[in-house]
């Protein structure tokens, strides 16, 4: 029996899709290799520092597993292999032997790469098992031996004059925006992928202790919508009948998650035991260290009075990376710039609406919220406007953002719903709340002030109604507000309105809700 044409065109595209994922590959390789090749030694600062640099950059994409190359480009599921993970070895002193090192094994920290650079981070401590752990410095390799290796792969990010986001794992300058072709707005800022994981220091093991701290914060970006040969984006125009709005939706779609540190000045790494800072300034070499760094003991030792470095030792450190991850998910964007007009680039009320519609999403697929994500990023020609961009929180992805792309209206109008929770509620709650939109993951908005529940119903249901946006003024601290009614129009809407509560301010809403999370939360752990 002869296969079908179907079959024989289903075998063929397996293949270019395979040869395209290697492809990829290859292209990094060969251009780290051009890079080594193209070192001037007469006219380069320090050439054989830089050489090794690329041959460790070499190495790294050498050993990455085939498995996590292929679910990198989408060719094979992540689901099931244990990659894209990153761990957190604790180590104590050996009771046993004096002055050796043991890991352990009652800790098994292991976290998702998007969730580890936010949790594991060198500096932040969490609490397991009724003890306080910190993290010092990252792994050397995957096992913990302390051997010369490759820490992960490097790469630089910055923003555009058009406040595009944009990225790239190569040696060589950024170059213009790949999303509009503008030119970097500031300088790059240098970032690690950090491949083994992190770990703290046996000079510092768990202690009994509730303090627990958090190093910088995680920001996310993506640049999954880059129009390039043989990116697959669904294109949706007027999505949910309102005209202006556009759906764009990946299935191979790449976000970043990095972290600054505490000042956003990065990390200043040790690259001979891997510990780690965050760093207050710019430098290079042993210029502005942080003030514990230049003294610091190896992560190995049990003695912190024990110096790293040697006297007159040449300083080995990476000096202002961010620690970041990078995870393939399915990625879905709505692009608000043309049907917004004037409010087109407002940012609190794009986040506003992006956590409407990440709420509303879990809701309707029965998810926890947490198996969405979201984030705002510029859109439109020449990033004229802002867009909502929802990713399946997922590695690899689990097919959560196209069947909100399915829904289409009726999604829109959940999120209509979660807003306006009933008429009492919509009364009274201006910015967000515990009923609506406050969740765990949203406090930090919520303090930015970024969330502007009011606003973005109106605009919401003007979209829906297809009538004309509200008027928005803007104060002196940069919130966005809709206009104040006149004294008449405030009277009349008094008298149809039950008596009602005296008016809270910003900050006490915000106070009560965080006292209501913090009992919600007592009253879950007992």
């Amino acid at each position: 029996m002869k296969p079908s044409s179907a079959r024989i065109w289903s075998v063929f595209r397996i293949i270019g899709d395979f040869a395209a994922a290697v492809f990829e590959w290859r292209s990094e390789f060969d251009a780290l290799f051009r890079a080594w090749q193209q070192i001037d030694e007469t006219n380069t600062k320090y050439p054989r520092a830089q050489a090794n640099a690329l041959r460790y950059q070499m190495s790294a994409l050498y050993e990455t597993t085939v498995i996590e190359a292929l679910a990198d480009q989408q060719f094979m599921p992540r689901y099931g292999f244990p990659i894209g993970t990153l761990r957190l070895r604790v180590i104590i002193p050996d009771a046993k032997r004096e002055g050796r090192f043991r890991e352990e094994d009652q800790y098994r920290l292991e976290r998702s790469g998007l969730v580890a650079i936010g949790e594991y981070v060198p500096g932040s401590q969490l609490l397991v098992g009724g003890k306080l752990v910190t993290s010092h410095g990252l792994l050397k390799h995957w096992t913990g031996a302390d051997i010369n290796n490759y820490l992960g792969l490097r790469g630089q990010y910055t923003t555009c004059v058009n406040k595009h986001f944009y990225y790239r794992i190569a040696a060589d300058s950024l170059g213009t925006c790949p999303i509009c072709g503008g030119d970097p707005e500031k300088s790059s800022t240098n970032f690690l992928l950090p491949m083994h994981g992190f770990s703290s220091a046996a000079w510092d093991p768990p202690k009994v202790s509730t303090n627990v701290d958090r190093v910088g914060h995680t920001e996310q970006a993506t640049i999954t919508f880059i129009q390039r040969e043989g990116a697959d984006i669904q294109e949706q125009e007027h999505f949910g009948s309102i005209p202006g709005l556009r759906a764009l939706y990946r299935e191979d779609g790449e976000l970043l998650v990095y972290n600054a540190g505490d000042y956003q000045k990065g990390f200043a790494i040790c690259l001979k035991c891997g510990y780690a800072e965050s760093e207050k300034y710019l430098g290079d070499g042993r210029m502005k260290l942080p003030l514990r760094f230049e003294s610091h003991a190896p992560l190995t030792s049990t003695r912190e009075d024990m110096f790293c470095w040697r006297k007159q030792e040449a300083p080995a450190v990476f000096r202002n990376h961010a620690l970041a991850a990078k995870e393939t998910t399915d990625v879905l964007l709505l692009d608000f710039s043309a049907c917004l007009a004037h409010l087109a680039n407002d940012a609190q009320l794009l986040r506003t609406l992006a956590q409407a519609l990440e709420i509303s999403g879990a809701k309707l697929l029965e998810l926890d919220s947490r198996e969405l994500g979201t984030l705002v990023i510029p859109a439109g020609v020449q990033g004229r406007g802002l867009g909502a961009v929802l990713y399946d929180n997922v590695p690899g992805g689990a097919g959560h953002a196209r069947e909100l792309l399915a829904l289409g209206r009726q999604w829109l109008e959940e999120a209509r719903e979660v807003m306006f929770v009933n008429e009492r509620h919509n009364q009274t709650c201006e910015t967000a709340c515990l009923d609506c939109l406050l969740t765990f993951d949203a406090q930090t908005p919520m303090q930015k002030g970024l969330l502007q529940r009011k606003l973005a119903i109106q605009v919401l249901d003007a979209l829906l109604q297809g009538d004309e946006l509200p008027v928005i003024l803007h104060t002196s601290t940069g919130q966005s507000q809709l206009p104040v009614l006149s004294l008449a129009t405030q009277f009349v809407e008094a008298e149809s309105q039950p008596a009602a509560s005296p008016k809270k301010t910003a900050e006490e809403r915000l106070q009560r809700a965080q006292q209501r999370m913090t009992k919600r939360n007592t009253r879950s752990q007992q």
